[in-house]
């Protein structure tokens, strides 16, 4: 797997995202703290961190250890 194309897929994934939750915080559908907070978090990626839990990698328990 191209890991140019993964980050490059997971960037427009992050865009569409964006612009769907502003629109959501427009319409009163989506409260700002919400946003505020993924922002805060999209930032931190862009700074390169990727300290948080939802970034390690857990092992495969359908695999043995070798």
């Amino acid at each position: 797997m191209d890991p140019v194309l993964v980050a490059s897929g997971a960037l427009a994934i992050l865009k569409e995202a964006m612009a769907a939750i502003e629109s959501g915080v427009r319409a009163g559908q989506i409260p700002v703290e919400v946003q505020e907070k993924l922002k805060s978090k999209i930032d931190a990626i862009r700074h390169g961190d990727f300290s948080g839990p939802e970034w390690m990698i857990a092992p495969d328990a359908t695999k043995p250890d070798l």
